[in-house]
C-alpha cells in the first residue's frame, strides 16, 4: 500500500497501518469493504465532482447538475446542489484555482489537491479541503492539508492559509474553518510527517494503536498485533476489578476519556474482523463457524409509475406534511429568516468532551 495524503491520519500516527513493505493477500477482496466502495464515499466522490465541475467553469451553478449522475454511481439531488453552490460561493473569489498531483519526498508520499490558489505572485498560500461527510474535521494539526502545503510551498509564501468547508455537519464555527500558520511552523511539521513516512517505509513499521484507528479503514488492523494486545490487556483490567471506591473528579474525567479511545479499538477492531471474515469466505472459499455472506436489501422501491400507482391502489399515493426549519432551508429559503422564526429544541443535557478549541471560542479567540 503507498502512503497517499488521504491517508495520512493513519500513517502518521501509526507507521504500520499503511506500510508499503506490508503485503496485504485479501486487499483485493479488503476493497469491497474499504471506504471508497461505501455509499457514504459514493455521495462524497459526486460532491467533490460536482463541485470541481462548477470551480473551473464546466457548469455555472450547481442547480444544473440535479439529476446528473457522477461518475461514483451517486445522483446529485437539490441538496447536495445547496451545499457544492455554498462552498463554491465562499472560495469564489479566490482566483485563478488549481489542481494538480503532488510527491514528496522523492515519491515517498503522493497525493492530489482538491484546489489551491495559483497565483505565482501572491505571499499567502491557500490551500483548502471539501468534505462532504458528518464526521467532523479541523483545519489544525490537519495531515491532508499539510502535505499538499509542504509540496506546493515557495520562498515568496509568507504565510499558509489552510481551510475546510464542510457543509453538513453542525460545527459551532460553521461550515468554513480556516487555519493560518508560517513557514516556521510548516517547517516543523514537514520534520513530524516526513519522519513518520520514514518509519512506515521501514522493514518492520511499528504498529501504534489509539484513537486515529477509526480515522479510516485501516488494512493492516485484522493482524494488528499491537491492536489485538491492547484490547486482551484491557479485557483483563475489566475481569480482574475485584474492589470499587468512589473515583476523584480527576479520575472520573481520566477514566471517561479512556473508556472514549478504547471504544474506538474495538471498532477498529470489529470493522477488521469483519473484512477478515467477509475476504476469506468471498475469496479463500472458507467456512467461518457461525458467519456467511447473505444478500444485502435496502428500502422497498416502486417499480411502476406514479400513475399507474394510483390507478392500481386507488389513492394519491402522496402525503403532505409540515417542514421542518432544516427542510426549508434545504428548500433554498434564507437561513436568517428561518432561524428568526424558530428555535432549537430543548432535548436536556448530554456530556461532551471539552477540547482547548472550546476554550478558544469561550473567551473570543
Amino acid at each position: 500500500m503507498n502512503l497517499t495524503f488521504s491517508n495520512s491520519p493513519l500513517w502518521s500516527n501509526c507507521p504500520m497501518s499503511c506500510s508499503p513493505r506490508q503485503r496485504n493477500e485479501l486487499a483485493e477482496a479488503y476493497a469491497d469493504l474499504a471506504e471508497h466502495d461505501s455509499p457514504d464515499a459514493q455521495e462524497g466522490q459526486a460532491a467533490h465532482w460536482a463541485a470541481k465541475l462548477l470551480l473551473y467553469g464546466n457548469a455555472a451553478l450547481a442547480e444544473e447538475l440535479v439529476g446528473k449522475t457522477a461518475p461514483s454511481g451517486w445522483t446529485v439531488d437539490d441538496k447536495m446542489a445547496r451545499h457544492v453552490q455554498g462552498y463554491v460561493d465562499t472560495f469564489r473569489e479566490q482566483q485563478p484555482l488549481a489542481e494538480r498531483d503532488l510527491s514528496l519526498w522523492d515519491g515517498m508520499v503522493n497525493g492530489r489537491t482538491d484546489a489551491y490558489v495559483a497565483d505565482s505572485r501572491a505571499h499567502t498560500l491557500y490551500v483548502r479541503d471539501f468534505k462532504y461527510g458528518h464526521r467532523i474535521h479541523e483545519p489544525q494539526g490537519n495531515a491532508q492539508l499539510l502535505l499538499p502545503a509542504i509540496a506546493l510551498r515557495q520562498p515568496h509564501h509568507t504565510l499558509i492559509h489552510l481551510s475546510i468547508y464542510q457543509p453538513r455537519p453542525w460545527h459551532p464555527d460553521g461550515p468554513y474553518r480556516k487555519w493560518i500558520i508560517g513557514p516556521q511552523e510548516l517547517a516543523e511539521y514537514e520534520r513530524e510527517l516526513h519522519q513518520a513516512a520514514v518509519l512506515a517505509y521501514g522493514d518492520n513499521p511499528t504498529a501504534i494503536p489509539g484513537r486515529w484507528c477509526e480515522f479510516g479503514y485501516c488494512p493492516k488492523a485484522h493482524r494488528c498485533g499491537a491492536l489485538a494486545a491492547n484490547l486482551n490487556a484491557a479485557y483483563e483490567m475489566f475481569t480482574s476489578m475485584r474492589r470499587s471506591r468512589p473515583q476523584s473528579p480527576e479520575e472520573l474525567g481520566h477514566y471517561a476519556t479512556w473508556l472514549k479511545t478504547l471504544g474506538k479499538l474495538v471498532k477498529a477492531a470489529d470493522n477488521a474482523a469483519n473484512a477478515e471474515i467477509y475476504a476469506r469466505i468471498r475469496q479463500k472459499k472458507e467456512f467461518i463457524p457461525g458467519w456467511h455472506l447473505t444478500p444485502k436489501t435496502g428500502h422497498r422501491d416502486w417499480t411502476v409509475p406514479l400513475a399507474t400507482r394510483r390507478n392500481l391502489l386507488g389513492h394519491p399515493c402522496t402525503i403532505e406534511e409540515e417542514m421542518s426549519p432544516a427542510q426549508m432551508e434545504d428548500a433554498g429559503f434564507p437561513k436568517d429568516v428561518v432561524n428568526a422564526l424558530c428555535k432549537p429544541k430543548d432535548n436536556g443535557l448530554k456530556l461532551a468532551e471539552f477540547h482547548a478549541k472550546d476554550a478558544e471560542r469561550a473567551f473570543g479567540k
